[in-house]
């Protein structure tokens, strides 16, 4: 009997080629986006949606422009050792418990204010 390592290897590249094979025997329309609009509402929908992606797309440009260029240009070097804090317990607590603090006190204003 054959090492199942052996077998793996020879079954892996056979079963890649047919998966790779089966999406030319399906005769589907691999179309991206949406139909063709056929009212003037269905239009001016369209572009507003192609507008604010558009919009989105810059906004995720700039800012993945600015955390990389953020990351190479604050890099350390290799032999760079990182500083040792000593933690601060109550300062710890307080933040972490800010936001249970808080959260309350804004629904209790916001029901007040009604």
């Amino acid at each position: 009997m054959p090492h199942p390592r052996r077998f793996l290897g020879a079954i892996i590249p056979v079963i890649a080629v047919c998966l790779w094979l089966v999406p030319g025997l399906v005769r589907a329309d691999y179309r991206f986006g949406f139909q063709r609009p056929v009212t003037d509402a269905a239009e001016k929908l369209l572009e507003l949606h192609n507008l604010i992606l558009l919009a989105c797309l810059g906004v995720f440009v700039i800012v993945f422009g600015v955390v990389l260029y953020s990351v190479i240009a604050h890099r350390k070097g290799r032999g760079y050792k990182a500083a040792r804090f000593h933690d601060n317990l109550v300062l710890e607590a307080k933040k972490s418990h800010l936001p249970w603090v808080s959260h309350p006190q804004v629904h209790a204003a916001r029901r007040a204010a009604r």
